[in-house]
């Protein structure tokens, strides 16, 4: 009976994902991201920056030169120090990330922020920037935090899952930063989908008892690890050095933590003003909240199960 149930769930978020697939026929990855670099060393009065472009990249952004600099492919040299870095031809997600002699974050350069003034910049306070942003745009890990919430409902309950799911990342996290990944990206996206997919089934009908307290902080902090790995793919991109590994990771995690801090703040005040609406409005917006949250679970999940399928050799 259990197992029908669930099955009937999994179907029809299944089907849902795959209308979704049918309609956007091109690949949407939630958050994978491939981010360019460039580095910025001086060497007496003269300052040179160099881009490093990933692949992939079907466009070809170009460092923009002051005056008194000179530009050759993509590298710039200038005669005295820079105040400011500027690319040109960035396009939709893309991103940048600034370095000062190879290992200090100055900051992110995107398409809407071209430009970075980089005199009086915090490193420190640039990558807890870059965890803040990391979250907030990762949309696979705000909906599994969304899917959380839904499926615990007492304070008791979340404040156990939240901390299990963040000494869970932040153990699987600092094992990246230093050089450990048990396996390969498309495998961490791929999990991390399916989290989302699994608690918003779970989340299906209220009656579904939440579990004991150590069986929920046993799931979610495993959970926890797999999306720890997710985002220690940041600091793969950084390509910092094992010296600055630790204040990278601690200021990323810090950032990692205001994030989700804002965005349960943020869903604590919307669940605390829906109390005073109707029920029948609280429990029909819960429903569609959860359907949406399953449906993209589901889309993210095939979506890269077919990634993780062509990246396999054979």
């Amino acid at each position: 009976m259990v197992i029908a149930i669930a099955s009937d769930r999994y179907t029809g978020f299944l089907f849902g994902a795959c209308a979704c697939l049918f309609l956007f026929a091109r690949p949407v990855h939630a958050h994978k991201m491939d981010a360019a670099r460039v580095d910025l060393a001086t060497d007496g009065d003269t300052t040179s920056a160099t881009l490093y472009l990933p692949e992939g990249w079907d466009n070809t952004p170009q460092l923009i030169a002051p005056s008194g600099c000179v530009t050759t492919l993509n590298r710039m040299v200038c005669e005295s120090s820079l105040s400011e870095i500027r690319l040109e031809g960035l396009i939709n997600d893309q991103q940048v990330f600034v370095f000062s002699n190879g290992e200090s974050l100055l900051g992110t350069l995107t398409e809407t922020q071209p430009g970075l003034s980089i005199h009086h910049k915090s490193s420190f306070l640039s990558t807890i920037w870059l965890g803040v942003t990391h979250v907030l745009g990762g949309w696979d890990h705000v909906a599994f935090l969304l899917a959380l919430l839904l499926w615990v409902s007492s304070f008791k309950s979340r404040v156990i899952a939240i901390t299990a799911f963040t000494l869970g990342h932040s153990l699987t996290l600092a094992a990246v930063a230093f050089g450990f990944s048990p396996w390969s990206s498309e495998v961490t996206e791929l999990l991390i989908a399916f989290s989302v997919l699994m608690l918003a089934v779970e989340t299906v009908g209220s009656h579904r008892a939440c579990p004991g307290q150590f069986e929920l902080a046993a799931l979610v902090g495993a959970i926890g690890l797999i999306h720890g790995l997710g985002f220690g793919g940041v600091l793969l991109e950084f390509g910092t050095s094992r010296d600055d590994a630790i204040g990278v990771l601690f200021g990323f995690n810090v950032g990692i933590e205001c994030g989700q801090l804002l965005l349960f703040s943020v869903w604590g005040v919307i669940a605390i003003l829906g109390r005073y609406s109707a029920t029948v409005w609280s429990v029909r917006t819960r429903a569609m909240t959860n359907l949406i949250v399953g449906v993209l679970g589901a889309f993210w999940t095939i979506d890269r199960s077919i990634v993780w399928v062509s990246s396999l050799s054979f």
